[in-house]
C-alpha cells in the first residue's frame, strides 16, 4: 500500500476545488487508475493538505500535470500494514455516522450515537476503543456533479472526528477494515482510518 500528503497552494482554484469533494475524488482517481480501495482525508488548517491512502502507487503526475494544485512534490511512502491481536493503536478517522432507517441514510447528530455506531463498527471491523475523544463537525454539504447544473445533487454528510486509542482483537477483520475504511461516503473524504502503535512502558 502507498500513502500520500499532497500539499496544496493557496490559489483560487485550489481553494474552489478542495470546497467540492466530489472533484477532489475525480481528479484523485486520475492519478490511482482502478483503485477502488482509494481513501483521503482534508485538513485545512495549519496547511491544506490531502492525505491519500492507495493499494497501488499513484500516478499524481496524470492528476495535477495539468491541474497546478500542489504547492509542493507530492510525498509517497509505501507500507505493508500488519498487525497483531492484542496490539494497542492511536487512531484518527474523520467519519460519516449513519443509520439506515426506512431505507434512507440518516446521520446520527447526539454524541450517545457517535459512540455507540463506532463500537458497532469496531465489534463488526475486528477491534475494541479503548479510548476516544468526539469532535463532531456539523454537516458537510457537497455536490455531485456540477454545481450550476440542473442535474446536481446537494448532499449533506454528518461529519465527525473520532481520536482515541483501540486494541485489535482480530488482526485479519482489522486489517481488512483498515484497507477499506471505516462508515460510508469514503468518496467525500470520510473513513480513512490513520492509526499509530502506542509504546507501552514496563514497570
Amino acid at each position: 500500500m502507498y500513502l500520500s500528503q499532497l500539499t496544496l497552494d493557496d490559489s483560487r482554484r485550489s481553494v474552489l476545488w478542495r470546497q467540492q469533494r466530489y472533484r477532489v475524488h475525480q481528479r484523485l482517481m486520475m492519478g490511482c487508475g482502478d483503485d477502488a480501495r482509494m481513501l483521503y482525508r482534508l485538513h485545512e488548517t495549519p496547511t491544506a493538505t490531502l492525505l491519500v491512502q492507495t493499494t497501488s502507487e499513484p500516478d499524481w503526475l496524470a492528476a495535477f500535470g495539468e491541474f497546478p494544485v500542489l504547492a509542493i512534490p507530492p510525498e509517497v511512502k509505501p507500507f505493508e500494514p500488519r498487525f497483531f491481536d492484542g496490539e494497542m493503536l492511536a487512531f484518527r478517522v474523520l467519519a460519516n455516522p449513519t443509520v439506515k432507517r426506512d431505507g434512507k441514510r440518516l446521520g446520527l447528530y447526539k454524541i450517545e450515537e457517535q459512540l455507540e455506531w463506532l463500537k458497532r463498527k469496531a465489534e463488526m471491523g475486528g477491534f475494541a476503543v479503548v479510548s476516544v475523544n468526539v469532535q463532531p463537525a456539523g454537516n458537510m454539504t457537497a455536490w455531485k456533479g456540477t454545481q450550476d447544473s440542473v442535474r446536481a445533487m446537494q448532499m449533506r454528510f454528518c461529519a465527525v472526528q473520532y481520536d482515541g486509542s483501540l486494541q485489535v482483537r482480530d488482526a485479519g477483520a482489522f486489517t481488512e477494515t483498515f484497507c477499506s475504511g471505516l462508515g460510508s461516503a469514503k468518496g467525500f473524504g470520510f473513513g480513512l482510518l490513520s492509526v499509530a502503535r502506542v509504546l507501552v512502558s514496563e514497570v
